[in-house]
């Protein structure tokens, strides 16, 4: 099947020019980095310094949050064009603007985040996000039934939850830069890299699986099914995030 355009490809062009632009700020910018080295800064140290994350119970509290929040974060992203086009009916490009206007959602709301994390304790900025999240589910799914969108519905005359579904990302946005930024802030600079590299596997790794078990229940059940179902995930992330805001890290000499 051959698409009607292909301009739109040009886009990875901008999206270039600006991965260059930052690689070149980056590598001229110059970085105080003495604090975040040890004295061992050989691979087995590194190894080492990674494995003994693990020992931390305020770390595994972490890294679960982070694997709960992917997995819901990642299913919900990948999926939306997808419920857009199967769910709602709506044209084919909607549906892909609708991952754009997810994709804004998520910027505003991790761009807020930074304000009221300076005016209110993270895990009340985290826990308002999750309840926020959750109760917009229930409120918005309902709708999704039996919504009528016919050939020429576009922006201007869609449903009302058509522009409320995507909007919800931006409650979703502030909870992962939250908990990273807690997490680092707990521990030593010179394991702030080695705390790193646990981050993107264990993002990875909820990513991975949560856009698998979304597919499936899309798949086996309904489209609602799947959204409702994340609510499990969410009420996990919510509770290793009060346990993990409990624990304290004692530094090893």
């Amino acid at each position: 099947m051959i698409p009607r355009s292909t301009h739109w490809l040009n886009v990875y062009w901008v999206l270039g020019g600006l991965s260059a632009l930052s690689f070149i700020f980056l590598f001229f910018s110059k970085l105080d980095e003495h604090e975040a080295k040890s004295e061992k800064t050989d691979l087995i140290g590194d190894l080492r310094n990674s494995v003994s994350l693990f020992s931390y119970k305020k770390v595994l509290f972490f890294l679960l949050c982070a694997f709960l929040f992917v997995l819901v974060e990642q299913s919900f992203q990948t999926w939306t064009p997808t419920f857009y086009k199967e769910i709602l009916k709506v044209p084919t490009s909607m549906s892909i603007q609708a991952g754009a206007v997810l994709a804004g959602a998520f910027a505003l709301g991790r761009f807020l985040s930074g304000f009221f994390s300076k005016r209110f304790s993270w895990i009340y900025v985290v826990s308002f996000c999750v309840v926020g999240f959750a109760v917009s589910i229930l409120l918005v799914l309902p709708l999704t039934h039996h919504v009528h969108i016919d050939a020429g519905t576009t922006w201007f005359n869609a449903p009302v939850v058509v522009y409320l579904f995507p909007l919800m990302g931006g409650l979703l946005a502030p909870i992962y830069p939250s908990i990273n930024s807690v997490i680092l802030a707990s521990i030593p600079k010179y394991l702030h890299s080695s705390m790193s590299g646990l981050i993107v596997v264990f993002s990875a790794i909820g990513g991975t699986i949560g856009s698998m078990i979304t597919g499936f229940v899309f798949q086996e059940f309904s489209g609602q099914q799947a959204f409702y179902l994340s609510l499990i995930p969410l009420s996990l992330l919510i509770f290793s995030a009060v346990i993990m805001n409990k624990l304290k890290i004692q530094p090893k000499n």
